[in-house]
């Protein structure tokens, strides 16, 4: 089975009048056991396709630590998956310029947890699945 752990960590910084404006992200973190570390990232495209498949999201580059997509949900996002040594982030960054950081910090948000739960359950199914297979 899997063992995750959520933290959405949801920050925007003050928005300053210069070009060095504070992009709007958010962070979801899950926990992965050795076993499962290659199965992350194709789990991670496969939760993006499948949570946001009316809105056509974009494979950007594919890497087995490193996978990152984008997606027109109202505004321009990246989202991107590391993989590190015991946790692995998503990360959703507006990827535009956009006065309405409210609702754009809100969707990151949304994008965020949508895509860690999505992805969370795929993996706990696939290890389900393999643990009645091999008995």
């Amino acid at each position: 089975m899997i063992k995750t752990l959520l933290a959405i960590l949801l920050a925007i910084l003050p928005v300053t009048g210069s070009s060095t404006e504070a992009k709007i992200s958010s962070l979801a973190i899950g926990i992965y056991r050795p076993g499962e570390k290659a199965m992350l990232a194709p789990a991670f495209i496969n939760a993006v396709n499948g949570y946001l498949s009316r809105y056509e999201p974009r494979l950007i580059e594919r890497g087995a630590a490193h996978v990152k997509m984008m997606v027109d949900y109202d505004f321009d996002y990246a989202i991107e998956i590391q993989v590190n040594d015991q946790e692995y982030e998503i990360t959703v960054t507006l990827e535009q310029e956009t006065i309405r950081h409210s609702k754009a910090q809100k969707q990151a948000a949304k994008l965020a947890s949508g895509v860690y739960k999505t992805m969370a359950n795929s993996l706990l199914r696939d290890a389900r699945a393999r643990g009645n297979a091999s008995q």
